[in-house]
């Protein structure tokens, strides 16, 4: 393993204990319960902890470098996007300020009509959850962008 993602395991790790004991000793004092309802800070905490361990797991399974010529760095979406980080934003909000300010179908906004007759009408889900997939999908364009520059070798820096 890198000598930088061991760093970065070490900070994730460190900061996921850190956040964990220090929620532990809030909520076994109790001086603070853990309320979800309140986002006490011992809840906040807790999710946190939880979080940042979620994350560490997720990113050991992601990141198994073992050299630059390993098939695994080829479909790293991490990989992906720490190439093209410059590109991909900019698309993103390009793409955010035309389908929310300057798109328009009728009276409302293209992100607006998309979510609602795509996501909420067609799949028939709630709006919390319309907004989850819609948020999903816009990940998964993005990445495959990403994949697809990756591919081709378009590295766009300052």
């Amino acid at each position: 393993m890198e000598k930088a993602s061991r760093c970065f395991f070490a900070k994730c790790g460190g900061f996921s204990v850190a956040c964990f004991a220090v929620g532990a000793i809030l909520t076994w004092g109790l001086h603070d319960p853990v309320i979800k309802k309140l986002w006490t800070p011992s809840f906040m905490l807790f999710t946190a902890s939880f979080a940042s361990a979620t994350l560490l797991a997720c990113c050991a399974c992601f990141m198994r470098v073992q050299s630059s010529t390993s098939k695994w760095v080829k479909l790293n979406p991490l990989v992906w996007l720490g190439r093209n980080p410059l590109a991909i934003f900019l698309g993103m909000v390009f793409i955010e300020v035309v389908l929310i300010d300057n798109a328009k179908f009728g009276s409302t906004s293209a992100y607006d009509w998309v979510f609602q007759h795509i996501f909420v009408e067609k799949f028939g889900l709630s709006v919390p959850y319309a907004s989850l997939v819609y948020s999903c999908v816009y990940l998964v364009v993005w990445v495959a962008v990403a994949g697809a520059l990756f591919k081709k070798n378009i590295f766009i820096t300052l």
